[in-house]
């Protein structure tokens, strides 16, 4: 949240209230609050944050409602942003699984798209 409120004032905020929060985000322009809304790495919870240092097995095993499609969606998104142009292979149960789920699904790859990102989905190819 660097740049917008530091973790300090925005406890502070969150302490006194929804009301003082919501005043607060509303007191924001509209691209910074929209750009604080799609920034992931302060809304992540420890359990989907990616592993550090240097990994190359990361196994998020955990039930419904954790978050796995999101930390996945979000990951993916971020090296796609870091790499345009980057090879990724979403691997499920069934290609049916993977469109439903991690890409058109609720916590999906089309749903972690920032504004102004335009994604490409061809369905019949399985490419985005």
């Amino acid at each position: 949240m660097s740049g917008w409120i530091g973790h300090l004032e925005a406890a502070a905020l969150l302490l006194r209230g929804e009301d003082a929060w919501a005043r607060f985000l509303c007191g924001l322009k509209p691209q910074v609050r929209r750009a604080m809304l799609e920034e992931w790495a302060w809304q992540a919870h420890g359990g989907q944050k990616e592993p550090k240092p240097e990994w190359r097995t990361w196994l998020l095993m955990a039930g419904r409602g954790f978050g796995k499609t999101l930390a996945g969606a979000q990951w993916v998104a971020q090296r796609a942003r870091e790499v345009p142009g980057a090879r990724i292979a979403l691997v499920g149960g069934t290609r049916d699984d993977v469109i439903k789920v991690m890409v058109e699904g609720r916590s999906g790859l089309l749903s972690v798209a920032r504004c102004g990102e335009a994604y490409a989905w061809v369905p019949t190819q399985g490419v985005l």
